[in-house]
């Protein structure tokens, strides 16, 4: 059975017939934007989100539509009112027409804003981060630090390229009183949605190596109050109120106070302010420096005068003393060298008696010692003569064996013993396997030789 049926178009089209017939022609709406994107031809495309009060669940959302020619009088209108940046994150009030297009659907083309509904919500965000600060404790806790006597070493939170840097350094480098200060910087991003995490990554650096400096600067020249947004936030604010060193800002605003600004050890308005409030400080610790060393620069020198004073006086008493003891001591030195003459006296006549008797006695003894002497080199020489005489009767008889060794060792000897020695190229044979058939020999006898031709050769071991 055939149904009844109608196009997706047709569908479309009747939704939308339906919208127009029973929708009001606007609506005020509260929402908050989750993303926020305009292209090239100027309209800005808005992702709206409404969330749950009580568990952040997303409960509703949309997409809405601000149209080239509305768009940047509604930006303009809501940055200068609010001095915020049209962003994501911030909750609004808009009021938008429902419209819906057989293509493209349902989508929200918002007519206006009310940027006082922003202000309000931003200030109670703003109030509910400073409560939910100070419920933890944290929100004085930098305050409560104190700043180092001479603040020198200085860690620096800014952009590389921003002018309010640039500014803050030729400050510092260029001040009069010619003080010298170290400066690190920690590039950041200082607006915009990725400035928060930027910072904080930045002070998690500076915390690695906090020994290395005395403080903390965080600055940021110019730019608009829509930028600022992010030194309002609970994280960042967070970090600063923990952090172990005195941060001071600068952020170049002087309306409003940012969250950061209320938590920082220091709030200034620009990073100029902030690097005259440094050299003023170096200054009065040098000012401070100058009355010391002037109030110890009085004190040496009354204490050198006083001590000068006590010194003449001192020395006329030692002088006196001196004298006092001078005289004492002429006295108690003439009797000494009295009594010592005598004494030198008597030892001297002592020593020349000991003397004498022991030149008396040394006589004697060297008389007995060279007898004595004599005695022992007679003994001495007859010893040697007697153990030459046999010593030279032994070499005799030892080389008369050696001759009879040596004569008896003679070949001739043998010889005539009736030995021979044959030799073969004059080589000697003392086994026949050195010798081959045919071979030349020859033959000594104790009275000539003879030349003779091998025959045959037979060995022991042949014969075996």
């Amino acid at each position: 059975m055939a149904r009844e049926s109608i196009s997706l178009f047709e569908l479309n089209t009747r939704i939308k017939e339906l919208i127009r017939a029973h929708a009001d022609p606007s609506y005020w709406v509260v929402a908050e934007i989750s993303e926020l994107k305009v292209n090239y031809s100027g309209h800005c495309y808005l992702e709206l989100i409404e969330k749950d009060l009580g568990s952040e669940r997303i409960v509703a959302t949309n997409r809405a539509t601000i149209w080239a020619q509305n768009y940047q009088m509604i930006k303009a209108y809501f940055e200068t009112t609010t001095g915020q940046r049209l962003q994501e994150g911030l909750k609004v009030l808009i009021k938008v027409r429902i419209e819906f297009h057989e293509l493209y659907r349902l989508s929200l083309n918002v007519l206006d804003i009310e940027p006082g509904y922003t202000v309000g919500e931003l200030a109670i965000q703003k109030q509910k981060t400073i409560e939910r600060l100070i419920a933890e404790g944290v929100f004085d806790m930098n305050t409560q630090l104190e700043l180092p006597l001479l603040c020198r070493r200085i860690a620096v939170i800014s952009s590389a390229t921003a002018a309010g840097y640039s500014d803050f350094r030729d400050q510092l480098e260029q001040n009069s009183s010619g003080f010298r200060f170290y400066c690190k910087l920690f590039p950041a991003v200082m607006q915009g949605n990725g400035a928060e995490d930027s910072i904080v990554q930045a002070l998690d650096r500076i915390n690695t190596c906090e020994a290395c400096f005395d403080l903390v600067v965080i600055i940021r020249g110019g730019g608009a109050k829509t930028d600022m947004n992010c030194f309002n936030s609970y994280w960042l604010a967070y970090h600063v109120c923990q952090f172990p060193l005195p941060v001071i800002t600068g952020i170049g605003h002087e309306q409003d106070d940012s969250i950061v600004d209320l938590v920082a050890h220091t709030r200034l308005k620009t990073p100029t302010a902030v690097a005259a409030f440094l050299v003023d400080r170096m200054a009065e610790r040098n000012a401070e420096l100058d009355y010391i060393v002037e109030e110890i620069t009085g004190l040496v020198q009354d204490k050198v005068q006083m001590a000068k004073q006590e010194l003449a006086r001192c020395g006329q008493l030692i002088q006196l003393r001196l004298k006092e003891r001078i005289g004492r001591s002429k006295s108690r030195l003439a009797h000494f060298v009295h009594g010592l003459s005598i004494q030198l006296q008597q030892r001297v006549r002592s020593a020349v008696h000991r003397l004498e008797k022991d030149q008396v006695k040394m006589a004697f003894m060297a008389e007995s010692e060279l007898r004595s002497r004599y005695r022992h080199v007679e003994i001495s020489g007859n010893q040697l003569k007697k153990g030459a005489l046999q010593a030279t009767k032994k070499t005799a008889f030892n080389l008369t064996q050696a001759e009879n060794k040596i004569r008896i060792l003679d070949p001739q000897h043998l010889l005539q013993r009736g030995y021979s020695i044959t030799t073969s190229g004059g080589v000697v044979i003392r086994d026949a396997r050195q010798l081959s058939e045919n071979q030349e020999i020859e033959t000594c006898f104790g009275q000539g030789k003879i030349v003779s031709t091998v025959k045959k050769v037979n060995s022991w071991q042949q014969r075996k």
